[in-house]
């Protein structure tokens, strides 16, 4: 069934034509490009967007139809901002979209970089964490399944693969970022618990063999099991 998706972020949730435009690639039954929007600001924290009245506007105007949203992805840009003002900020905006009859709020939690090194990749999942946990809400554990491909490539890819994450800045996604972005907001909407996966747990959901540019077909499958991994982890805790 065609499920509608907004996602709210910044330019970590565009860069490389939007992970949201990736979610519809891999899963196009799941969520077809037309139930799909997004609403960004460069550089901006969920407080910073909570202050323009677009960003609520957005979620209460609902889906292409008129219907309430099915799913709402809050991306923060934690490093910009502070915890406290991202507990403030995601408050709020999932308080509109289930007021608005989202039935699914999902906050997605991120990774830390160098330039802002105070707020780090475990900073941002704790406190999406607790946050999660306080509002009944599920987390995309992206920062997580980051971490868990750096750890595993070395080893099951071998020296010398090339394998970005993030792209020159050192910030922004690369593609094969953005694809694991993707992988993981769409194991978080499907897995449930920390139960096992059999290979081809994507195929088994509609999902496609699609991949970025740049992404071979092995980096691809690795990076899908990595996501089911991180989601699985991210459940058992």
């Amino acid at each position: 069934m065609a499920t509608s998706m907004l996602c709210i972020g910044d330019s970590l949730t565009y860069w490389n034509h939007g992970f949201d435009k990736y979610v519809s690639e891999l899963a196009p039954t799941m969520f077809p490009a037309e139930a799909v929007g997004s609403e960004v600001k460069p550089g901006a924290s969920l407080e910073d967007m909570l202050s323009e009245s677009r960003f609520k506007r957005r979620i209460k105007d609902g889906a292409p139809g008129g219907n309430p949203w099915d799913v709402v992805v809050l991306q923060d840009d934690m490093p910009e901002a502070s915890v406290e003002a991202f507990r403030r900020a995601a408050r709020a905006l999932v308080g509109c979209a289930k007021s608005a009859g989202c039935k699914r709020p999902i906050l997605l939690a991120a990774w830390g970089y160098a330039r802002l090194a105070a707020i780090s990749t475990e900073v941002i999942a704790n406190a999406h964490r607790e946050l999660g946990s306080e509002l009944g809400v599920e987390v995309a554990p992206v920062g997580r399944a980051f971490s868990v491909a750096r750890e595993r490539a070395s080893a099951e890819l071998g020296a010398g693969v090339a394998f970005e994450l993030l792209g020159p800045d050192g910030e922004h996604p690369s593609p094969a970022g953005t694809f694991l972005m993707a992988c993981t907001l769409i194991a978080t909407l499907l897995l449930r618990g920390s139960e096992t996966v059999a290979t081809g747990w994507q195929q088994s959901w509609g999902c496609t063999e699609w991949r970025p540019a740049g992404v071979d077909e092995g980096t691809a499958e690795f990076l899908q099991d990595v996501a089911a991994q991180a989601v699985r982890e991210w459940n058992a805790q």
